[in-house]
């Protein structure tokens, strides 16, 4: 045991968010499920875009999308219409408090590979504020690469 930190699995993310703070929060369920992303935040399709064309530019293309629902000037759809009209088929997970059942299936059957619901809920006593609001549904057993490995199996 040398004493240094395990370091999680790596893994390169898009992230189509306008909350800072909802990134932040969703990036801290992923290194406390054992990743560690490599992460662009973008939120609009003009930024989504050009972080595509960049990473794949770089030979460094996203592994996973996941995206908000709803942002000011663009929504899940939008981006998800947006990757596989570029040619994209990283996995697309959305990531939304503010959806309705309607509007997951919707996103399911037009190519979504998951659905999380950010959970918010009241700060307890003596939890840091960091923690209120945090999107609990992450299971900490994600996968984003298991489509890629599905893939190369032939699966």
């Amino acid at each position: 045991m040398t004493g240094k930190p395990e370091r999680g699995v790596p893994v390169r993310l898009l992230l189509v968010e306008d909350s800072e703070n909802d990134a932040m929060l969703l990036l801290r369920e992923l290194r406390r499920g054992g990743y560690e992303p490599s992460h662009e935040r973008v939120y609009t399709p003009e930024g989504m875009e050009r972080a595509l064309v960049e990473a794949e530019a770089r030979g460094e293309p996203y592994e996973v999308v996941i995206s908000d629902y709803y942002m000011p000037r663009f929504r899940a759809p939008d981006a998800l219409g947006l990757l596989r009209g570029l040619g994209y088929d990283a996995p697309f997970i959305v990531v939304s408090g503010k959806i309705g059942e309607d509007a997951a299936v919707g996103i399911m059957k037009a190519g979504a590979d998951d659905y999380l619901t950010k959970v918010r809920r009241p700060r307890r006593r003596g939890e840091r504020a960091g923690d209120r609001g945090r999107p609990r549904s992450v299971p900490a057993d994600v996968d984003p690469g298991r489509h890629q490995r599905a893939a190369a199996q032939g699966r």
